[in-house]
């Protein structure tokens, strides 16, 4: 008998294995779907809280400066470039010489480098220079209030709506469209 549980070896058969690699890749094809969705999420939640938090930034700037400041896309990082979409990266700017550019007597406050490819950033009913500018009162410049869709590669309900009202306050929309 001792001789016996002396040939016994310790650890997992070629079926215990099996069975437990089989568990695994089932685990794994449930969690990666999630995962991906997951990343999406916040993405497109990133890109949206730095957009709120850039307006929010150039609004108290205006206000304690007691001038206006403007956002506006660029892609270098210190001139607008209102040809370029808003996911490429934009500046905030004291705006007190020539509006909506950035010239001898404005300083840049703020530069935000491109979000990610798959997201996509679409303003309406702004001016058709494309900047944001927020008054010494800190009022949005703009006669009408305006908007940001901050969408993905992905269809559906995957998307996050940024209001802007004329009275210069940011706020999310919970009951917005789908994207295209």
């Amino acid at each position: 008998m001792c001789e016996n549980m002396m040939n016994k070896q310790p650890g997992f058969t070629l079926i215990e294995s099996l069975v437990a690699i089989l568990v695994l890749g089932i685990l794994t094809t449930i969690a990666i779907p999630s995962f991906s969705d997951m990343m999406a999420n916040s993405r497109l939640t990133a890109a949206s809280n730095d957009l709120a938090a850039t307006l929010n930034l150039a609004r108290s700037e205006a206000v304690k400066r007691a001038t206006t400041v403007s956002v506006c896309r660029s892609v270098n990082g210190a001139a607008c470039d209102n040809g370029a979409a808003w996911a490429v990266g934009w500046i905030v700017f004291t705006d007190a010489g020539v509006a909506g550019t950035v010239d001898g007597t404005d300083e840049i406050l703020r530069v935000h480098a491109a979000v990610s490819t798959k997201v996509t950033i679409t303003a309406t009913a702004f001016t058709s220079s494309g900047v944001v500018s927020f008054q010494s009162d800190g009022q949005e410049a703009d006669s009408d209030s305006g908007r940001f869709d901050i969408c993905d590669t992905r269809a559906g309900e995957n998307m996050r709506r940024l209001n802007l009202a004329q009275t210069g306050r940011v706020q999310f929309d919970r009951s917005s469209p789908l994207c295209a």
